[in-house]
């Protein structure tokens, strides 16, 4: 049994096991980064706490995009937690293999992408929730996150240049209006 294969079979037994093991699962949109929002969930909200509660559960994404005829493929895990429906700290880890743009015509876009374990660190506080003072008030929320390890485009670039490694750590801020 390969490597590929084994990975393969345990994201499938970790996945199972999750959904045999939870009384009730709850589908929470966390991005490839792993903080909630993008294109279906406005990225103003939170990971939700139940009524009463201060800590959420945690939730967890797992993304893999097969664009293997380009860029390669794409894996990343994703653990969020969430707090008092106000605030949420997570952590998302990233891997990318070799795609097969290599021997394509169209040029060498996998080797850009071709690097495993870049780290992403995020939070992001609620300030004000939608609806809290009328029904047309809009929520606004501020984040940030950190990647460290990246080595995608800028690093390969270098690395071709240079013929040497280099890891970059950079981060957003931003503010979400719903």
């Amino acid at each position: 049994m390969n490597l590929r294969t084994l990975h393969n079979l345990s994201v499938c037994g970790f996945l199972a096991a999750a959904m045999l093991l939870a009384g009730r699962m709850n589908a929470q949109n966390l991005s490839l980064e792993g903080q909630t929002g993008g294109f279906l969930t406005p990225t103003a909200y939170v990971v939700e706490s139940a009524k009463g509660q201060f800590f959420s559960h945690p939730a967890i994404g797992i993304h893999v995009i097969n664009a293997t005829t380009v860029i390669g493929r794409i894996e990343t895990f994703s653990v969020t937690e969430g707090f008092a429906n106000r605030a949420e700290v997570g952590y998302t880890h990233s891997n990318h293999t070799l795609g097969n743009s290599l021997v394509s015509s169209q040029g060498a876009f996998s080797a850009l992408w071709n690097a495993s374990g870049m780290n992403v660190v995020h939070g992001k506080l609620v300030f004000i929730k939608d609806g809290q003072f009328g029904p047309a008030m809009p929520g606004v929320a501020i984040g940030g996150l950190i990647r460290t390890n990246d080595q995608f485009v800028s690093g390969a670039i270098y690395k071709e240049l240079t013929g040497m490694s280099k890891q970059y750590t950079n981060g957003d801020v931003y503010i979400a209006v719903t």
